[in-house]
């Protein structure tokens, strides 16, 4: 299970990374908690797609161009059971 809270989303028209172009419907930061114990918040730059949910680590440094760094996973949305929102404003 992964928990989101809410920080800041736009929208997107297209972007692409890698080799595979992507139609974003929404992109932007999240903080995500793993299901773990002891499992801490981390901000994540998260895009939405039509079929898939894309997580990447949040780009570091001055000179980033935008907020996007490293892939980490995505998750396809058919294979999502439940969603759980959190509005946690003390972060």
């Amino acid at each position: 299970m992964l928990r989101y809270h809410y920080v800041d989303v736009e929208s997107l028209l297209s972007t692409s990374y890698g080799k595979e172009s992507v139609h974003a419907i929404k992109r932007g930061l999240l903080w995500q908690q793993r299901d773990k114990l002891f499992s801490r918040w981390k901000e994540r730059y998260f895009i939405l797609t039509r079929d898939y949910l894309h997580c990447f680590r949040r780009a570091s440094g001055s000179d980033r161009i935008s907020e996007m760094g490293q892939f980490l996973f995505k998750v396809k949305l058919i294979d999502v059971e439940r969603v759980e929102w959190e509005n946690k404003k003390d972060l």
